[in-house]
């Protein structure tokens, strides 16, 4: 189900019994929400369809993704919390050009050709950008990483902990030193 579909689902209380009106207004040059003026509800039990148990067990998992949320006092969106979703590609953006050093990305154009990964440098900026036209496929990518990662692992486990431990500050440096979109343009304007 798309979000827009499920939200309103979990926040109507119709569906456990409660009729509530007075939260918006439909009348005159301003319609829309109700400032300050508090809702009227009317119990209506023969509409319900969700048990009181399964409505609070959603409204308490409903409260805590929004805490995870992070909101200045005034309650504008700062940041999200990490998807939870796995990439399809594991060296999605992990991956990087031999040229230029940036981030390689999965681009698939069809399903009737092996899909490569392509430097994003030259992808949204362009051949001054990184002089790498080649991609990787994907699939092969994928396959010789996590080789690679089970060989490291089954030989050395405390070494993996230790690269692993250290990539966030190296990803970091890597990125402050690449080719910002800025200077490529600069390149490219004449004299």
């Amino acid at each position: 189900m798309e979000q827009h579909t499920v939200k309103p689902i979990i926040r109507r209380r119709l569906y456990i019994g409660e009729l509530v009106y007075g939260v918006t207004r439909s009348k005159g040059e301003r319609s829309g929400k109700s400032k300050g003026a508090k809702p009227t509800m009317t119990a209506v039990p023969h509409l319900r369809i969700v048990d009181q148990e399964t409505w609070d067990k959603v409204q308490g998992q409903h409260e805590r993704n929004q805490a995870s949320y992070l909101r200045q006092a005034n309650g504008r969106l700062l940041s999200k919390p990490e998807a939870t979703l796995v990439s399809k590609r594991l060296m999605n953006s992990i991956g990087q050009c031999y040229v230029c050093g940036g981030a390689l990305g999965y681009v698939t154009k069809s399903q009737k050709h092996k899909a490569p990964s392509y430097c994003s440098n030259r992808t949204h900026c362009g051949h001054l950008a990184c002089a790498n036209k080649q991609g990787v496929l994907a699939d092969a990518l994928d396959h010789a990483v996590q080789a690679r990662l089970e060989e490291m692992l089954d030989r050395d486990f405390d070494k993996v902990v230790d690269l692993c431990m250290e990539q966030p500050a190296l990803f970091c440096e890597r990125r402050s030193s690449r080719v910002t979109d800025r200077e490529v343009q600069e390149r490219v304007r004449p004299s």
